[in-house]
């Protein structure tokens, strides 16, 4: 596993974090733990923003290949995340439902995660490795980087106050599966993801509307 402090700037996690705390993108999940809590990197639009990410790929993609003995990785999934006071996340493998692995997982092609912790001004939040016996203590600007599969199932133990901050990467061998965060054509994909968010914005909001006219039918 590879854990290398002051990765990232202070000036590089102030433009992450600005642009996450001020943008409207962040994910309309069907998942209640994971809603407007994402921002899904290939959802950005200012180039500045996917200039820097798509930097920061190619840079963990370097430590990856040469910690890990690959000829080479490609980005394929890139957020950035926050997690609340009282969140937690209990240990799993990011490409296998690691005590059902028969059961078809969203991403097999992932070979290798990575965490950047983007703050350290909150209280737990550590991400844990029970296999390894091993907790990485959060501090801004940390990379650490492991292998997605069932050798490294890790956790992120509770927020008990602040939010934290994570740039949360993974990376693929399969050439089928490549996400590049700085080519992709910016006025087509704002209008995709914007109406891929009304649609979910739509569904929640008529769910809870039919749920607010089934109570009153009941207290009727």
């Amino acid at each position: 596993m590879i854990e290398i402090d002051n990765f990232l700037n202070e000036n590089d996690i102030k433009i992450l974090i600005d642009y996450y705390d001020n943008t409207f993108k962040r994910r309309l999940s069907r998942y209640s733990f994971w809603d407007e809590r994402v921002l899904q990197c290939h959802s950005i639009t200012k180039p500045k923003v996917r200039k820097l990410i798509a930097s920061i790929q190619y840079k963990v993609i370097v430590k990856c290949c040469k910690f890990f003995d690959e000829e080479y990785v490609y980005p394929d999934h890139t957020d950035i995340v926050t997690w609340k006071s009282g969140m937690e996340l209990k240990p799993h493998v990011d490409n296998m439902h690691i005590y059902n692995p028969d059961l078809k997982h969203n991403t097999p092609h992932r070979d290798y995660s990575s965490i950047i912790y983007l703050n350290d001004n909150y209280e737990g939040g550590n991400t844990i490795f029970p296999n390894q016996n091993y907790k990485t203590t959060p501090k801004a600007g940390k990379l650490i980087v492991f292998p997605s599969g069932s050798s490294h199932p890790h956790g992120v133990t509770e927020v008990t106050s602040g939010v934290r901050y994570t740039l949360a990467m993974w990376f693929t061998k399969d050439l089928n599966h490549i996400s590049f965060t700085d080519h992709i054509d910016k006025s087509s994909l704002f209008i995709i993801e914007s109406l891929k968010d009304l649609y979910l914005l739509n569904e929640r909001l008529l769910t809870k509307l039919s749920k607010t006219f089934i109570l009153k039918k009941k207290i009727k």
